[in-house]
């Protein structure tokens, strides 16, 4: 004789939706992971966030097998300053298991500062006519990516400012540094 058992669809979600601190402007993503430790096809229908600061990469209908996982990619993009918190629900057929998860993290305000690393430009003396070099860099000490349009020199004698490896516009990323070229090319003695 054979016994009949009972279908099981048993969802677990693991994984952590911890943002912590995120510039305002740009995005953090972090995975879950979706188990069905049941022993029938579990059908993920739908998942909906109650706030606009968090989405998935949830399209359509997943069927995830017994045994098996499916990963969901969630994304944390903060519009203000600000801290947020969020739940996610999942819609399936799942008999017993997760349904809900939950989502925190912070918006940071962009900083961009700009330091000059090695101080003043100095060049003790050149030549007439004859180009002498100062290699210069520039850091981001802030926390977003920061765009140098342009380098003038308010002396006619500084010239042919440029970075390296292209001249402006040069993005630097938070944290990082752009390594500039200042000519001096004298043109009168003194």
């Amino acid at each position: 004789s054979a016994t009949g058992i009972a279908a099981t669809r048993i969802l677990g979600v693991s994984g952590s939706l911890d943002f912590s601190s995120v510039v305002v402007g740009s995005t953090s993503t972090k995975t879950l992971t979706l188990t069905n430790t049941g022993n029938s096809n579990l059908s993920l229908t739908g998942i909906t966030s109650d706030s606009a600061a968090f989405t998935t990469n949830f399209t359509s209908t997943r069927t995830i097998g017994p045994g098996s996982s499916s990963s969901l990619v969630v994304t944390f993009a903060p519009s203000a300053a600000a801290s947020y918190s969020g739940k996610l629900t999942l819609t399936s057929n799942a008999t017993s298991g997760s349904s809900t998860a939950s989502a925190t993290g912070t918006g940071v305000a962009a900083t961009r500062v700009l330091d000059l690393g090695q101080g003043p430009c100095t060049i003790a003396s050149a030549p007439l006519g004859t180009p002498s070099h100062y290699y210069q860099s520039l850091y981001n000490r802030g926390n977003a990516a920061l765009t140098i349009s342009s380098i003038v020199s308010d002396k006619a004698d500084w010239t042919g400012i440029t970075s390296f490896p292209v001249g402006p516009p040069t993005v630097v990323s938070a944290g990082s540094y752009a390594n500039y070229d200042v000519r001096f090319l004298p043109s009168t003695i003194g």
